[in-house]
């Protein structure tokens, strides 16, 4: 049995039932009973948050993800009003159509850590802060709070690193020999991509990250393409290998990716028996 969710955060969910033809209100706390009484084993959603993916995954539930989100043409292309009842029927509609718009959804190869997130902001604002310092001296206006704070940020950084070496240490020994490789970005890195099992063979992994096929396979994980080519800038260096992120070495890229791959997938029973899995 299948069911359509259009997920609410403030309100109930509106699950459409095929079968009845009828949209249901249901509040989360109910959810998962709800299914379960439906004889339910498959949603179908436009898009939700982590932690409401993974309940449903770890109550046996497949979900699937929509692939197009642009709902506006949609909802002109079937004559639906924007409502959340109607936004339940519509990903059917979608559905009926042409399955293949939805990806089945699988759990990412590391939890999303908050402070894995918080190192994240922290680079990016680290990013912002030295990009005004460099504009402010070129019209000479003062820096002296901006370096500051610059220096709060990055001895904030260098904690969170130390904490995130120690806490994944299992992950990033897999990677000690290259260097640049086993940091931050990388944790990051998992955070975005699913469990490395699910993926057929290294070439269904480059597709995922838009370095294969690109052109007949549009739906692959921009961001995590973007945070490969960050850990390549400085992996090339270690390498001395040319590497401009505007025009990415896309062989190294794939390359990077495939040692990535093959020694996850080939330490995985090791990885999820040490801490901080078990």
């Amino acid at each position: 049995m299948i069911a359509f969710l259009d997920f609410q955060i403030k309100t109930p969910h509106r699950v459409y039932i095929p079968h009845e033809d009828k949209v249901y209100k249901v509040n989360d706390d109910a959810l998962l009973n709800f299914l379960k009484r439906g004889n339910i084993n498959e949603v179908y959603v436009e898009s939700a948050s982590k932690k409401f993916l993974y309940r449903l995954l770890n109550n046996g539930i497949q979900v699937y993800i929509l692939r197009n989100k642009n709902q506006n043409n949609l909802r002109k292309k079937y004559s639906l009003r924007k409502s959340h009842e109607n936004d339940a029927k519509l990903l059917y509609k979608i559905f009926k159509e042409d399955p293949n718009s939805f990806r089945k959804y699988v759990k990412r190869q590391l939890n999303n850590d908050p402070e894995i997130q918080l190192y994240v902001l922290i680079l990016k604002e680290i990013k912002r802060v030295k990009q005004k310092i460099k504009t402010n001296q070129r019209f000479n206006l003062p820096v002296e709070e901006l370096n500051r704070y610059l220096k709060r940020l990055l001895s904030e950084q260098m904690k969170l690193v130390y904490n995130l070496k120690k806490k994944y240490n299992n992950i990033l020994n897999l990677f000690r020999d290259i260097k640049g490789l086993a940091g931050g970005n990388l944790l990051y890195f998992l955070t975005l991509i699913p469990e490395i099992k699910s993926f057929k063979s290294a070439r269904s992994f480059l597709r995922y990250l838009g370095l294969r096929n690109v052109e007949i396979n549009k739906f692959w994980n921009r961001e995590a393409r973007q945070v490969l080519i960050r850990i390549a800038i400085k992996t090339s260096r270690y390498s001395n290998i040319e590497f401009n992120p505007r025009k990415p070495n896309w062989k190294y890229l794939r390359e990077l990716a495939i040692t990535i791959y093959t020694r996850l997938r080939d330490n995985e029973v090791n990885i999820i028996l040490s801490p901080p899995y078990r």
